[in-house]
């Protein structure tokens, strides 16, 4: 089915650049936001910050794109289930997006801060206005993690039910998404550090299985029935009545 393929393969290529573009936007912005004197930071590589920015935009609309992509396959087979992951994954893109915001604020300030030579006291305000930008971006980061756990959840119960992936891999799926779910609830409580070692070493699985899916979207597609996944009218039964001279 054309319609199912080209589904498959803009799904296969969203995966691919979610995962590209997120890698890039930490990349970029965690070396220079992490430090205590990260206003000066900011200031003096304001470029660098604001493409970090840009490519977590980048990763708020492709994230959320994924499950639209999807949804014309999933939803043939369990409406409800797609509606929710896309939902949940374009709750995911907008935190993503706020998230941006804080973000080019946070170089906004910086900039501000350096302009008017600002005294120790000044300096102190803005340190403190800045840190709370640092945890918008923070806690949007961590509510839009948990989004994408839960979306993710949904769409691969689909694929389970249905078959539309090997089975291996849906399995895989759902045993990530539970273990990086979980993690994140544990970062949302403040038990551990947003992208701790262990927050790390629990999204490496879901990490490697997008990649995979990815690759097997783009190589194979989804696994459908020959019907599409709708009901099979069952053929009638027509029975003959020879009417012969004498009938009544």
């Amino acid at each position: 089915m054309t319609t199912t393929r080209a589904s498959a393969r803009a799904a296969g290529v969203l995966f691919l650049l979610a995962t590209a573009v997120s890698l890039i936007d930490r990349a970029l912005i965690a070396p220079i936001l992490g430090g205590a004197d990260f206003l000066t930071a900011a200031a003096a590589n304001s470029d660098r910050v604001v493409a970090g920015a840009f490519f977590q935009v980048a990763t708020g609309l492709t994230s959320a794109a994924i499950a639209l992509a999807l949804y014309p396959v999933v939803a043939r087979y369990a409406a409800g289930l797609a509606i929710g992951s896309v939902g949940f994954r374009l709750i995911e893109g907008t935190f993503y997006l706020i998230g941006a915001l804080g973000t080019l604020l946070v170089v906004s300030l910086a900039h501000q801060v350096g302009a008017v030579g600002a005294d120790a006291a000044a300096a102190t305000a803005a340190g403190s206005w800045g840190q709370v930008l640092l945890d918008l971006r923070d806690r949007c980061s961590q509510i839009g993690i948990l989004a994408f756990y839960v979306g993710g959840t949904l769409y691969y119960l689909a694929f389970l039910r249905h078959r539309l992936v090997p089975r291996w891999l849906s399995m895989w799926g759902l045993a990530s998404t539970a273990l990086g779910f979980t993690t994140a609830v544990l970062v949302f409580c403040g038990a551990i550090g947003l992208f701790s070692p262990l927050q790390v070493a629990s999204n490496l699985p879901i990490f490697l299985n997008e990649i995979v899916l990815a690759i097997w979207l783009l190589a194979v597609g989804f696994t459908e029935p020959a019907t599409g996944g709708l009901p099979v009218a069952q053929p009638s039964v027509v029975t003959e009545v020879e009417v012969g001279s004498g009938a009544r």
